[in-house]
């Protein structure tokens, strides 16, 4: 049975209150601390654990539909980019779908292999790769855990 729009956002503010409560109230509040830079960590925790639990719970979710006929395989068939379409609508929730373009890739190794059975003189090229080469920021992982005594 549908519901109305009012009711649709009352819903919605209740799951965004209490998914927002969880580590700032009973059951889940954070233990006492002489630190008062604690809450701090304590937050990177628990909202680690919520990015954690939801991303599982999603794939989970994503799994049950597809094998549902909810939505489409969309690793085994994939849409073209642009496309931009309903996939499943019921009573109360309603899937979109936009498929946005691809990042681009380069195979540097293959792109060297060519350069270098065209004819480019072989210490050009690796003079050049080394010119344009780049490397991105390091990845930091930060992982909290409790401190069990």
């Amino acid at each position: 049975m549908p519901i109305t729009t009012a009711a649709a956002n009352a819903l919605i503010e209740t799951m965004t209150t209490a998914f927002a409560g969880i580590g700032n109230g009973a059951p889940t509040t954070m233990p006492r601390s002489k630190k008062n830079t604690d809450p701090f960590a304590w937050e990177v925790l628990v909202s680690k654990l919520l990015v954690k639990f939801s991303e599982a719970r999603a794939a989970v979710a994503v799994e049950k539909a597809i094998d549902a006929g909810v939505m489409f395989d969309h690793k085994a068939t994939p849409r073209v980019a642009g496309t931009a379409a309903v996939v499943y609508e019921g009573d109360v929730v309603r899937i979109d779908l936009k498929v946005t373009k691809g990042r681009a890739g380069f195979d540097h190794k293959a792109f060297i292999a060519d350069l270098l059975a065209a004819g480019v003189a072989p210490k050009l090229v690796t003079k050049l790769s080394a010119k344009h080469e780049t490397t991105s920021a390091a990845p930091h992982g930060f992982t909290p855990s409790l401190i069990a005594r």
